[in-house]
């Protein structure tokens, strides 16, 4: 039983659904969720994973304990704090094996740090973490993260990446045409670096084409069509909004240009990579470890330097391409969906060996 605060947000949900359905292959999976769409519902469904929406609210924790008395499932998995304290209630109440991710720490980067901090470290440490029998980390750094910077010596944590269909990959590296196409694919908000995502474009110095398409909605919306008018004349910058087929302008990109301030994991990244599109991206924790030495990195918030970037891959796409994409397999074989859901199922099944 997966209990999931969203069924559809970020790269975090995108990776959950594509967990599930793989494990469905094998398994019988249950998920509940409280935000999400009807069409990831009815997706879900179609795989054979029957799905629940439940509130957040007394009444939504009744129908959880009730449903597991049904279910009687082997294992339950949750995500974010909502579904932790739905997990946390199954667990005093029916001692359910119990596993939790640890996706993203982001409390640096808040200005309610302290009382973040304060709260992370008495629901998860003093509370939550003791009861669990896994955690899930996204990334070693996240681990990493939990057992030194937070403090919470464990051996309860595993590490397990985000997944993706890695058999997709097509080795089709893009032609430039005397025109360079840059991509931004996320949420419009302060995290993945509007700021410096606009001073770099309104920087550059070289004269020839660049088409740049923004692929996301977000707070910071109105303020991108406002620079508009304020582009370079050989910058076009398009603003497609929320779009349902990404894959369509990934196969249209040479460069994903994303100078986010923080990340959890970064599924974007990989997605690009998956598409031979050349990342340009802020050298931040843990995206060193997701992206190794198959990207290019300038400090999160130097407009000068993404924008020095930019021109040289212009001027030496062929080469710098070639670079970044040496034994590209290898690495993305990491993040294979299918080697790593049967990780997670290998993880599920230590827990249940020799329950009655």
């Amino acid at each position: 039983m997966r209990i999931s605060t969203y069924l559809d947000s970020g790269g975090a949900e995108t990776s959950m659904r594509l967990y599930l359905k793989e494990l469905s292959k094998r398994n019988e999976v249950y998920l509940i969720y409280f935000y999400g769409n009807d069409k990831f519902r009815e997706e879900m469904e179609k795989e054979g994973i029957i799905t629940y929406q439940l509130p957040f609210s007394i009444t939504g924790m009744v129908r959880s304990l009730v449903l597991y008395k049904f279910i009687k499932p082997d294992v339950v998995h949750t995500s974010l704090y909502k579904a932790e304290f739905f997990g946390f209630l199954l667990k005093i109440f029916y001692r359910c094996r119990l596993v939790t991710n640890r996706d993203v720490d982001i409390w640096d980067f808040s200005k309610y740090r302290a009382f973040n901090r304060i709260i992370d470290k008495i629901f998860h440490k003093y509370l939550y973490y003791l009861f669990v029998d896994k955690i899930i980390a996204i990334t070693h750094h996240i681990r990493n993260y939990m057992l030194y910077d937070f403090g919470f010596r464990t051996s309860k944590i595993d590490v397990v990446y985000y997944g993706l269909p890695i058999k997709n990959y097509t080795k089709k590296k893009k032609r430039l045409n005397n025109k360079l196409v840059v991509g931004f694919v996320g949420r419009l908000v302060y995290q993945k670096g509007i700021d410096t995502f606009v001073k770099t474009l309104l920087n550059l110095k070289i004269k020839k084409k660049i088409e740049v398409v923004v692929c996301g909605d977000g707070y910071y919306r109105d303020f991108l069509k406002l620079v508009q008018k304020y582009m370079p004349k050989n910058v076009e910058l398009r603003l497609e909004g929320h779009v349902k087929n990404i894959n369509s302008y990934y196969e249209k990109m040479h460069v994903l240009f994303l100078p986010t301030k923080y990340e959890g994991f970064g599924l974007v990244f990989i997605e690009s990579l998956l598409h031979n599109i050349i990342v340009l991206t802020s050298n931040i924790k843990p995206l060193d470890e997701v992206l190794d030495k198959h990207a290019l990195f300038c400090k999160s918030e130097n407009h000068e330097c993404f924008a020095e970037k930019i021109e040289e891959i212009y001027k030496n796409y062929d080469n710098i391409y070639n670079n970044l994409f040496k034994d590209i397999e290898n690495h993305l074989d990491k993040f294979d969906i299918k080697k790593n859901a049967k990780y997670l199922e290998n993880i599920y099944l230590s827990l249940t060996y020799g329950k009655s």
